[in-house]
């Protein structure tokens, strides 16, 4: 096995990268940017947002990569690195997103809401205040249940029309239901 190295040339965030079949490697930077690096190492392409990753990025079994920044924009970047659409709620995000089987991007932002998009077109399918502080980790499980924990010890759980996460892509943090980061291709 052969050790791919990757020079960014500016400081990478903590969160978590993004894999999408053992193609490419997703990532945010500090100066507001998402990478895309191929398995040879070298920049595939590179989208400038409105500011830094807020959480580590996700794709969809389509290949599309959602990226969440600290001033509340969701965006949706196709495989060749082209934004397909932008959601902005003006409030960071706190928690890693979750794809779903029925097309729906779950999140959460720092005031405690969480959000159901399309994931075709950003489209807002429902809003819920359920929780008093910033939601740190969401979960889906095969029931469509969507729960979300809170800094201060808080755990709701809601009804989602979906049977659980997408079995393509890598569509929560750390790839897949049992955390492996493994990469099937």
């Amino acid at each position: 096995m052969r050790l791919k190295e990757y020079q960014s040339g500016r400081p990478i965030f903590g969160q978590s990268p993004a894999v999408w079949t053992g193609q490419f490697v997703v990532f945010g930077s500090e100066d507001n940017r998402l990478l895309a690096v191929d398995i040879d190492g070298f920049d595939a392409w590179t989208v400038v947002m409105d500011a830094g990753l807020a959480v580590s990025p996700v794709i969809g079994p389509d290949g599309t990569c959602y990226a969440l920044t600290t001033k509340g924009t969701v965006y949706a970047v196709n495989l060749y690195g082209e934004i397909i659409w932008q959601f902005a709620n003006g409030i960071s995000f706190s928690s890693t997103p979750l794809v779903s089987n029925n097309q729906e991007l779950y999140l959460a932002d720092d005031s405690g809401r969480l959000f159901a998009l399309d994931s075709q077109t950003g489209q807002l399918n429902w809003q819920d205040k359920i929780l008093q502080s910033p939601v740190v980790s969401l979960s889906l499980d095969t029931q469509g249940r969507l729960m979300a924990t809170t800094l201060t010890g808080q755990m709701r759980s809601l009804q989602t029309a979906s049977s659980g996460l997408a079995s393509l892509g890598w569509p929560k943090a750390h790839g897949n239901t049992q955390n492996t980061g493994r990469v099937e291709s």
